[in-house]
């Protein structure tokens, strides 16, 4: 090769590199200028915005060959084929769809009658019918507090055959306890009118207890608060209406015929049909009153054949969704011994000793499903702030994680064929759905419920690590502005609301993302607190040092060494930080500002136990839920009580106050109107807001006068315009 070839080969090499390296830039900067262009046409969240996100497909359910997904979304019917580049179908008004044996129909609740009933989709028609036609329509609810399954009480299923559906219903039973002579002291009957008094004792349901006394605030909690009839047309004057008591029932779906599988005061719920038809499992309260989360139920088999009844388990627990294996040899169920911590078990069909199957996992599950082997069985469960899935093997109980990530997912399904199914929310995308055919790890996005959100500019949202002063491991989730500046802090928002989820923040009640927009940074510490220690959202031994009076503490290192790992990065003005909470956040709020002075303004809303312990204890008559969670009677340690109690340390607060409840919240109104009268009382910064018709929470016109106040407090007193360097 001669020199003048070695040089123009040079030369070749030289420019193709030169025109490598500038193609490079050029799509960089495209690349960087398009991310600019495209953050600046996003426009800011605001809460109609919010208003409008679409919460959940819930639950959504794979046909039996995963070719098909039919879901449901704001009381409308969907469905979706499963490959590539389908399009959603709205069918109609329903909900919980659940898919024949045979794929070609599905069953779900729907009120197009004009009551509650059962329907069946036909896809070779197109068509849907009515299946049941129960007088005043099917009344699935049952008394059960904290029994907050995926299906609950509302729960239905297919024969094997599919020419059944099982479903629960609720009727009424005769009073345990004779009519007496109206006269009689021991009378359950008030004329109203005459003078004669409702009297309690001790066989009288604790719900009378303050039937009728606070009517605006325990109206519309629960219907168990309505048993004092007095006005109600057609009914005697002054008679208390009995319980109701939820029963197994089974339709034909082509003739109609309606058959009441169980007739006796035990309760049914959570029906599951075994493969062989020949037998049914369910859950049931055996007759008893559930006041508390973890109030024992336990779980029943059932022959169809001969009706008889058999209790597969026993012991003092909370048991529900039993479900059985695809091949009929064991039966599955969650169990709940403390309120929160939810674990699952199984047992031989024919009943046997329990095997815990999620003892490694050491998390809460909140719901599994059998693979179609029956080898397994496929978990959601919380981790911290996550919420993870995974694959536990029946045999050795390994876990195996299933597309791990800092993510909430949701609602699991899966096929015969094992394609799996659920929700996933994150910081960027508000609720799709996503499968995950066998055999493969990553999972595609089948249905996204909110593309509109890809219109707005969103603040940046990560996980947040750091160490207490107790040396233990916290997470939380943090959003940034949108157009954050790095080497500028920011005006913080702290929501104080326990555990809650690295999911898409655009709930108007919780921190969202609409805040973030007015310019504030927003911190969720994934805190313990005293009246939160049931909720597992780690180990048990992690949870469980919040307990009593001293979790307070553990409460507010928690929190502030998050909020102090915040300033530390220099990510937050110390000068500019406000808390913010709901419900158990709420709760968390009454709190801390007992504890700091450092916030420069306070939201509580709705808060949950906090302000006196002892209200709902004296108030909620054989309520023991108190107990369990503060772990001490009142009598045996009355001091605990003042410990756990916000109003004994009202005289620290020096932190503008405003509280928010609706007239509707029961208890949690009468700890609201506590903490203001104490503020008040001292002098203190404090507005109490009570909106009228409101429940825990607010909607429509209520929820929209709330965000105006709540945006205005907070921008009065850290005014979020004002960045600093």
């Amino acid at each position: 090769m001669s020199k003048m070839e070695n040089a123009i080969r040079k030369r070749d090499r030289w420019w193709q590199t030169k025109n490598l390296a500038c193609l490079v830039f050029v799509v960089v900067f495209t690349w960087i200028f398009s991310l600019q262009v495209g953050a600046q046409t996003r426009r800011p969240v605001v809460l109609d915005d919010l208003l409008g996100l679409k919460q959940g497909a819930y639950p959504e359910q794979l046909s039996p060959s995963g070719s098909m997904l039919a879901y449901s979304l704001d009381d409308d019917l969907w469905i979706v084929e499963t490959r590539l580049g389908s399009v959603p179908r709205k069918l109609g008004k329903g909900r919980l769809p659940v898919w024949a044996p045979d794929g070609n129909r599905f069953a779900y609740y729907s009120s197009e009658s004009g009551s509650f009933q059962l329907w069946v989709f036909e896809l070779a028609t197109d068509h849907a019918r009515q299946v049941t036609n129960l007088t005043g329509g099917i009344n699935p609810s049952i008394r059960l507090s904290g029994l907050n399954s995926l299906w609950g009480p509302m729960r239905h299923g297919w024969s094997p055959d599919g020419t059944k559906l099982i479903f629960t219903s609720q009727v009424p039973i005769e009073q345990a306890q004779k009519s007496e002579d109206p006269s009689s002291p021991n009378s359950l009957v008030s004329k109203g009118d005459d003078g004669t008094p409702l009297v309690l004792t001790l066989d009288t349901p604790p719900e009378w207890t303050i039937g009728g006394i606070f009517v605006k605030a325990f109206e519309g909690i629960n219907p168990q608060y309505n048993f004092w009839q007095r006005d109600k047309p057609g009914s005697a004057k002054g008679q208390v209406s009995p319980p109701p008591s939820s029963q197994l029932f089974i339709v034909d779906v082509n003739s109609g015929r309606l058959t009441q599988l169980t007739k006796d005061t035990f309760g049914y719920f959570d029906p599951d049909w075994s493969p062989d038809g020949q037998k049914v499992v369910c859950a049931s309260n055996e007759g008893r009153y559930i006041a508390s989360h973890g109030d024992a139920t336990n779980i029943y088999v059932i022959d169809l054949g001969t009706g008889a009844r058999t209790a597969v388990t026993r012991g003092p627990s909370a048991k529900w969704i039993p479900s059985w294996s695809p091949n009929g040899k064991w039966i599955a169920y969650s169990d709940a011994l403390e309120w929160g911590a939810r674990r699952v078990f199984f047992i031989p069909g024919a009943g046997g000793v329990p095997t815990s199957l999620t003892f490694r996992l050491d998390r809460s599950v909140l719901q599994f499903l059998w693979s179609p082997d029956s080898r397994s069985i496929i978990v959601q469960y919380v981790d911290g702030v996550s919420h993870s899935i995974a694959r536990i093997g029946v045999q050795g109980q390994m876990v195996e994680r299933i597309e791990p990530g800092a993510t909430s997912r949701g609602v699991l399904s899966i096929s015969r064929r094992g394609i799996l199914a659920w929700e996933q929310s994150d910081g960027s995308s508000a609720e799709v759905i996503r499968i995950l055919p066998p055999n493969e790890r990553l999972s595609r996005i089948l249905v996204d419920l909110n593309p509109q959100t890809k219109d707005w500019n969103l603040g940046e949202q990560a996980i947040v690590r750091w160490r207490n002063h107790a040396d233990e491991d916290l997470e939380g989730v943090l959003i940034k502005p949108p157009g954050y500046r790095p080497g500028h802090k920011y005006p913080l928002i702290v929501d104080c609301y326990p555990g809650l989820p690295n999911d898409f923040k655009g709930k108007p009640m919780w921190g969202n993302q609409a805040f973030a927009s007015r310019g504030y940074m927003i911190f969720f510490p994934a805190s313990r607190a005293p009246h939160v220690w049931i909720n597992r959202v780690t180990t048990k031994a992690f949870m469980d040092r919040a307990k009593g009076p001293k979790g307070w503490d553990v409460m507010v290192d928690d929190v502030m060494s998050g909020v102090d790992e915040l300033i530390r990065r220099g990510l937050v003005d110390p000068d500019r930080m406000a808390l913010y909470g709901f419900s158990n956040g709420g709760g968390i709020v009454d709190q801390i500002v007992t504890k700091t002075n450092r916030f420069k303004c306070a939201v509580s809303v709705a808060a949950a136990v906090s302000a006196d312990w002892s209200l709902p204890f004296f108030l909620k008559t054989m309520h023991t839920d108190i107990i369990h969670i503060a772990g001490v009677s009142p009598w045996k340690d009355p001091e605990a009580y003042v410990q756990l109690s916000a109003i004994y340390r009202l005289q620290n607060v020096k932190t503008p106050m405003l509280l928010a409840d609706g007239d509707k919240d029961g208890f949690y109104l009468l700890g609201s109107i506590e903490m203001y009268n104490g503020l008040r009382y001292l002098g203190r910064d404090v507005l109490l807001l009570r909106y009228p018709d409101e429940g825990h929470g607010f909607v429509g016109p209520a929820l929209e006068d709330f965000w105006r106040r709540e945006n205005a407090f907070i921008d009065s007193h850290l005014n979020p315009s004002q960045l600093s360097n």
